[in-house]
This record gives structure tokens, C-alpha cells and sequence, in this order.
């Protein structure tokens, strides 16, 4: 990717975030110039979770034939994967912000959005009119994800009860012997 790319993908993001109307067009313009992405179908802040377990900042932008992740302080472009190589998406039971795209040819990537529907949506709906299959979407309040190269985690979702009654939703990441909960209120 080159410096003139990332600098309109920014700009596009943006744009959607009610920045600057010019730069939309100019980052649209870009895009098609270098990727071939013929349309941009979503953009918006997530929270992607890193092998280790941190929760970084990014921007997921979705074109037509990619799903690209910028980090909003720096605008540079962490990640480019293609929709060709997206096997499925994982998503809890439940009612929570996570979704893991599963790509067996790489490592998979584990987000929260609260637009975590439109994002399955449109990942669906671009693989069937791109490529005419079906992507999978798996439902299940336990799967396993490859979190690196050589490092399978598990994530759990389950819902308790506080003290006054209330009704919470636990994530946990499992990476044995330890794991990390995270508390989504």
C-alpha cells in the first residue's frame, strides 16, 4: 500500500464520521485507482483484540472485495484481507458487540462493533452478489479462533446474574493455562 492510498483511506473514514465531504470523493477516487475496489460499503470505529489480548483502536473500512483495518491515530493501514479468503463468522447467542471473521489462510481477526449486524450483513450480502456462495455464519457461545499464526484461543460468552438482579454478559478469551474476562455490563 502506498502512502497516497492509506492518506484517502483516512479520508474516507472521515467522511463518514461527518468530517470532510471533499475528501470522501478524493479517497473513492484513490481507492479504485489502486485496489480495483470498485464501492465502498461500510465504515466505522472498532475495537479489534490482538493476539495478546489487548483491544486496539481501528477503523474497518469494507469495499467490494476487502475488508481493510486503519489505525485512526497513526492512518496507517494494518490490514488488508481480501472477502475471497473470509471462510465464516463467529458470533455468540447473545446479545454482544463481538464477531470473529475466521480466514483459514491467515489469522483471524476478533472485533467489537456496536454495528455488529450491519457489518455481518454487508459481508454476507457482498460475497453472494461478488462470488455467488454463501459465507457462514456460525452461531455459538463458545468457539475457538486462531488469535496468531500459531496461537488458537477460546472465546466464552455467558450471562449471569448480579447481586441486584440485573443481568450481565461475561466474555472470556481463553489461552491456556490463563484468560482474560472481559465485562460487557
Amino acid at each position: 500500500m502506498n502512502g497516497y492510498f492509506l492518506k484517502h483511506v483516512f479520508a474516507f473514514v472521515s467522511c463518514s464520521l461527518r468530517i470532510s465531504h471533499w475528501e470522501c470523493w478524493a479517497f473513492r477516487w484513490s481507492i479504485c485507482n489502486t485496489e480495483c475496489d470498485k464501492q465502498v460499503l461500510f465504515a466505522d470505529k472498532v475495537l479489534k483484540f490482538t493476539s495478546s489480548g489487548k483491544m486496539k483502536r481501528r477503523i474497518l473500512l469494507i469495499t467490494d472485495f476487502a475488508l481493510y483495518l486503519v489505525d485512526p491515530e497513526s492512518d496507517a493501514l494494518k490490514r488488508r484481507i481480501a472477502l475471497a479468503a473470509v471462510e465464516k463468522m463467529c458470533m455468540s447467542e447473545l446479545c454482544d458487540n463481538f464477531v470473529a471473521i475466521i480466514i483459514p489462510t491467515e489469522y483471524d481477526l476478533l472485533m467489537a462493533s456496536t454495528r455488529k449486524t450491519e457489518i455481518v450483513t454487508v459481508l454476507v450480502e457482498t460475497a453472494k452478489s461478488a462470488s455467488d456462495y454463501d459465507l457462514e455464519v456460525a452461531f455459538s457461545n463458545r468457539f475457538e479462533y486462531n488469535a496468531a499464526a500459531d496461537l488458537v484461543k477460546e472465546i466464552q460468552f455467558e450471562e449471569v446474574e448480579d447481586s441486584a438482579g440485573l443481568a450481565l454478559l461475561i466474555a472470556k478469551i481463553v489461552h491456556y493455562p490463563s484468560h482474560v474476562e472481559v465485562l460487557l455490563g
